[in-house]
């Protein structure tokens, strides 16, 4: 019976422990200025430094902030302050602290197709802040964020509404500290499917602080500037085009980039009117990007925001969320009687989405009350009459086939797109969209 006892207290010993070191693995990074939380996972460094996290940022309401610096992650908050943290995570959204969402000079400088290993080396320049959005817009986005313009860290699967890490894109921060690490973000979901939960790796890689110390504000909506070709030997020869199908598929970001069509010349512009046309027209080429909206059921709408993110909301009616929404062969805007946004249509005059519209000339149409489509007893529809006459209706094949247009788009916050649909098949939808961001009319 001793005997008995003395193993039964050495196995409920051992349990004990290896409880102890489980709960311990699960509670995130240990010391610094950031309390433990259970849903942060970053083991220590490896060797070479290499650190893999893994972020619980289901909450939509609060931000993970993450200190690269010392390795850790904290307890998820409303609103970050001060300089302890370098970035910080909200469901798909990451941010900076600098720029628009901090006064601490974290920065990040975005190398595509370039692979992790060959990655030594931080850019001497390419690094870009957070930027605001345009003051008085009406929109949820507060700002425009580095990790999220553009070729974002990942892509979007409209169909199956699968958000998959852009693994050919590698991020390099410019720390609160004036350090330097490169990320590759890796996957948005846990184990069991579950999403919110950010995985990405980090390593300390060296860099001059003072040569990578200027930062512009990421254009919004657009790609970002390429950073120099010193980041090593290898990452000049990876070069190529990205081709994915929820993002852009354009070449104009490289390094050969420059402003489109600028009137100002080496002596200035020639008056007012000439400086009031340079800027309005973005600061480089914008991408052409496309889209799949999957809106086959007619009883249903799908919402999307030319972001490039499906929205999903049960009070369209009262959301600025969305931009523009589909149903079967039905669209409607966020404007009018559809919601509360400030978007709206028109017709453009162009033959290519890619020929340059002034926007603060044209006539936007809101959304009303529009007339039924199909058999006697359809009921009226909130729809916008612009965008209404988008197909033609073959009745001897019952086929339906998008019409050759160009429209402009007014988004729900002010800002505009242009927009073309060039398929339709029971109900799939297939775009192209160019969305322009704050300050810009002429694109």
């Amino acid at each position: 019976m001793k005997y008995r006892r003395q193993l039964l207290f050495l196995l409920l010993a051992a349990l004990a422990a290896g409880c102890a070191e489980q709960t311990q693995q699960n509670s995130g990074v240990d010391g610094g200025g950031f309390a433990a939380d259970a849903g942060i996972h970053s083991p220590a460094p490896s060797t070479s430094g290499e650190r893999t996290w893994t972020i619980d940022a289901q909450n939509a309401d609060k931000w993970v902030p993450v200190d690269l610096d010392k390795g850790e992650a904290g307890t998820p908050v409303a609103e970050t302050a001060g300089c302890e943290w370098d970035i910080a995570l909200q469901r798909f959204k990451v941010k900076s602290n600098g720029g628009a969402n901090g006064k601490c000079g974290a920065a990040a400088a975005i190398l595509k197709d370039v692979s992790w290993e060959s990655v030594t080396k931080a850019p001497s320049s390419g690094f870009m802040t957070d930027a605001p959005v345009e003051a008085g817009a009406d929109t949820s986005r507060t700002f425009e964020s580095v990790f999220n313009s553009g070729d974002a860290w990942f892509s979007y699967n409209s169909s199956n509404h699968v958000l998959t890490a852009r693994e050919n894109l590698i991020y390099v921060v410019r720390t609160t500290a004036k350090r330097f690490f490169k990320i590759q973000f890796l996957k948005y979901y846990d184990g069991a499917g579950t999403p919110g939960f950010v995985q990405f790796r980090s390593q300390e890689i060296p860099g001059d602080a003072a040569a990578a110390e200027t930062s512009a504000a990421i254009p919004p909506g657009a790609a970002a500037p390429a950073p120099d070709a010193s980041v090593s030997a290898d990452a000049s020869a990876d070069g190529g085009s990205e081709a994915d199908g929820a993002g852009p598929a354009d070449s104009s970001s490289s390094a050969d980039a420059t402003p489109a069509d600028s009137v100002v010349n080496d002596t200035g512009p020639a008056d007012a009117s000439d400086a009031a046309v340079a800027d309005s027209r973005p600061p480089q080429p914008l991408p052409t990007r496309q889209a799949e909206i999957a809106a086959a059921d007619g009883q249903k709408w799908i919402y999307f925001q030319l972001g490039g993110t499906i929205v999903n909301t049960a009070t369209p009616e009262t959301s600025t969320e969305w931009d523009i929404g589909f149903s079967r062969t039905l669209i409607r805007t966020n404007s009018g009687i559809s919601g509360p946004g400030k978007a709206g249509a028109a017709l453009l005059k162009t033959a290519s989405i890619q020929d340059e519209a002034d926007m603060s000339a044209l006539a936007f149409e809101v959304d009303k009350k529009l007339p039924a489509q199909g058999p006697p007893g359809t009921p009226d529809y909130p729809g916008n009459p612009v965008l209404a006459g988008w197909f033609n209706y073959d009745p001897a094949t019952h086929r339906v086939s998008p019409k050759d247009h160009v429209y402009a788009l007014r988004l729900a916050d002010g800002t505009f797109a242009k927009f073309r649909i060039t398929g339709w098949k029971s109900g799939v939808f297939q775009i192209d969209f160019i969305a322009a961001g704050p300050g810009v009319t002429r694109f």
